[in-house]
């Protein structure tokens, strides 16, 4: 891409392992010099934190302690105030931004340093969907004036930007942008783990797994009555790996069930993952139905493994999922469907899950999208 040019990559909830990371090194194999901006406050934690990443650069906000608050809502600014800033007090400005929304301030605040600087390329990086994705619809319904207000300074400023990338489809249609040619989805990736052909499959028992936080979008008890239910048809087993607020309630009510429950606690070897992902049959990924999510990092962690999925969530993954034969959407067939399973069925689920994530979520395929993209800005 010719001289050295500048590129800021903005997260204000420090996605950079999930999501921003495929921005940088793609960008700085190109040529540029990158400088990744988060805020010093840890979302989950509810904590100050120093950011892992190299050289970058954190502004300090308010803490909070609930997610529906006042205090987050003024963090937010705080940090998308703090960029706008930061940004202006630079010598030089950047040939291109890279923000992560939400928070949806973000969009006010930098759509309105793209007017002041025509020439710098922005691009917006939907990766959730706020006030939509909030979990409970009573709640929505009783702040629906400032959800709407709040969804507003998202929606009023996002064509600012030279280009629009959602990380999943169903956002666009939830949005109403999926006709407008400059924006494109760009699908969460992670590193495919080599796991050995699945050679043959043990059916005596059916073994399932839970991997990741677990918080107030996973629906504890339609799992608890899933695994209830197929624990009477085939024994079964459930493996859960990670931790979250809600993971004393998940275990009490996975305790219920009559299966056999291993909780394992926080894993990041992959090796040690995978000794435990290779027993399992299927990954747990259910949340509420109310949810405005599409696809999860859960599921492209399953799906890494080879893991097909029972699943509950919309959109882009039901559709993978149903087109795809890399699981089952979960309804009340479901469960007398896997317990009858035969092992050459098994091994076909985790073929077509190793072929629908080498087609869509390895690493090489979501950095040739990015590069048309950027190419095209």
């Amino acid at each position: 891409m010719g001289d050295e040019k500048i590129a800021i990559l903005i997260s204000c909830t420090d996605h950079y392992r999930e999501r921003v990371y495929i921005f940088d090194s793609f960008l700085s194999d190109n040529g540029y010099k990158t400088q990744y901006i988060a805020s010093d406050f840890h979302h989950i934690k509810k904590t100050t934190f120093k950011c892992s990443v190299k050289d970058s650069i954190q502004l300090h906000v308010r803490p909070y302690k609930k997610n529906l608050s006042v205090s987050r809502i003024l963090s937010h600014r705080d940090f998308a105030k703090g960029v706008y800033n930061y940004l202006n007090n630079l010598t030089c400005e950047p040939d291109l931004i890279i923000c992560e929304i939400p928070p949806n301030f973000l969009a006010k605040y930098i759509s309105k340093y793209k007017k002041h600087h025509p020439k710098v390329k922005l691009i917006f990086d939907i990766f959730d969907l706020w006030p939509e994705t909030f979990p409970s619809n009573s709640m929505k319904r009783l702040f629906k004036l400032p959800f709407k207000i709040w969804g507003n300074l998202r929606d009023k400023n996002i064509f600012t930007a030279n280009s629009i990338i959602t990380e999943c489809n169903m956002y666009q249609k939830v949005l109403g942008i999926a006709d407008n040619p400059n924006v494109n989805t760009l699908y969460l990736s992670t590193q495919r783990f080599e796991n050995p052909p699945a050679e043959n499959i043990n059916t005596e028992r059916i073994i399932l797994c839970y991997l990741g936080s677990v918080n107030n979008v996973i629906d504890i008890q339609r799992i608890e009555s899933f695994i209830k239910q197929l624990n009477t048809l085939k024994p079964c087993k459930v493996n859960v790996i990670g931790n979250g607020d809600r993971m004393d309630d998940f275990l009490c009510a996975l305790n219920k069930t009559g299966a056999e429950i291993k909780f394992h606690g926080i894993v990041y070897d992959n090796e040690k993952k995978y000794k435990i992902l290779s027993e399992c049959h299927f990954g747990l990924n259910i949340v509420k139905s109310s949810v405005c999510i599409a696809l999860t990092m859960k599921s492209i962690d399953y799906w890494s493994f080879d893991l097909p999925i029972i699943n509950t969530v919309f959109g882009d993954t039901l559709e993978l999922v149903e087109n795809e034969k890399i699981g089952f959407n979960l309804n009340e067939t479901t469960a007398k469907t896997v317990a009858s399973l035969r092992e050459e069925e098994l091994i076909c689920l985790r073929q077509n899950v190793q072929k629908v994530f080498d087609e869509n979520f390895e690493m090489s395929v979501i950095k040739s999208k990015l590069e048309t993209i950027i190419k095209n800005l």
